[in-house]
């Protein structure tokens, strides 16, 4: 049974993901999923810390991984914009970030892009991260091209891209395996203080890291550490979902039939 602990443990206590995203883009019903199993459409909000034990049969861990390793997620009702004032310190006290938008919606993905951008100046030090494009089933409304989403995620210096839909897809834990894998890792270390909402405060005793594209990690986790070609991890290929995304062809459009009939028609005269 997972367990859940209040959002006030966070204020000078660290936890492993943050899930940051505007209202309404599917955050609490990604996360519902994952710990449950169970899509629920609506669900009341809630200020809280979920914990979720996570082992080899869970996740691909690392060979020095622990079998009793838990893993703490916060999804906050919190707004974009008050992620950067008001509910800064969850931003400072989370160890990876996902960054999460829904396909129907360009306010979600610009809104989301803003923001990233900000959190990027904001911090001394940026955290590991991974990008999600949520409600895939919703592609005939789509307003956000995958080329745009994994576009995103290589300019954040993101883990990991990956789509998904809470409804459709039988389990979403993919999503949060880089972040899991990067977090352990992170606490392994143990040499990362609690941050605090001030940046004079938390800038001090902060340990040198390794800059990549204006992002930086803690020195012994390189970008994408759980992927051992150290490159952005996708899906390994495309979810049947994707099949029915339209496709642009290359080939020079055919002039139809009635363009056809008004050359002759022309010619003829």
């Amino acid at each position: 049974m997972p367990i859940e602990l209040d959002i006030s443990s966070t204020i000078n206590s660290r936890f492993d993901i943050l899930i940051v995203g505007d209202n309404g883009v599917g955050k609490s019903t990604l996360l519902h999923k994952y710990i449950t199993g169970e899509f629920c459409e609506f669900l009341p909000t809630e200020e809280c810390v979920r914990v979720k034990p996570v082992g080899s049969n869970t996740v691909k861990m690392s060979s020095d991984a622990t079998k009793t390793d838990t893993i703490s997620i916060l999804d906050s009702s919190a707004s974009l914009s008050s992620y950067l004032t008001d509910h800064e310190f969850l931003i400072r006290n989370a160890r990876t970030i996902l960054f999460t938008y829904c396909i129907d919606s360009i306010a979600s993905f610009e809104a989301l892009e803003y923001t990233i951008n900000c959190i990027k100046s904001m911090l001394p030090e940026t955290v590991p991260c991974a990008l999600a494009a949520l409600k895939m089933d919703l592609l005939d409304s789509q307003q956000v091209s995958y080329e745009d989403g994994l576009a995103l995620s290589k300019r954040c210096n993101a883990l990991a891209f990956h789509e998904v839909s809470s409804k459709i897809d039988a389990t979403v834990g993919r999503v949060f395996v880089e972040l899991e894998l990067a977090a352990i890792e992170i606490k392994k270390q143990n040499s990362i203080p609690v941050l605090v909402p001030s940046l004079d405060s938390a800038s001090k005793d902060i340990p040198s890291h390794d800059s990549k594209d204006g992002v930086s990690l803690p020195s012994s986790i390189s970008r994408g550490s759980p992927s051992p070609t150290n490159e952005l991890v996708v899906d390994e290929k495309p979810k049947p979902i994707r099949d029915h995304i339209p496709q642009k062809s290359n080939e020079p459009e055919k002039p139809t039939r009635h363009r056809s009939l008004w050359a002759f028609f022309c010619c003829s005269t």
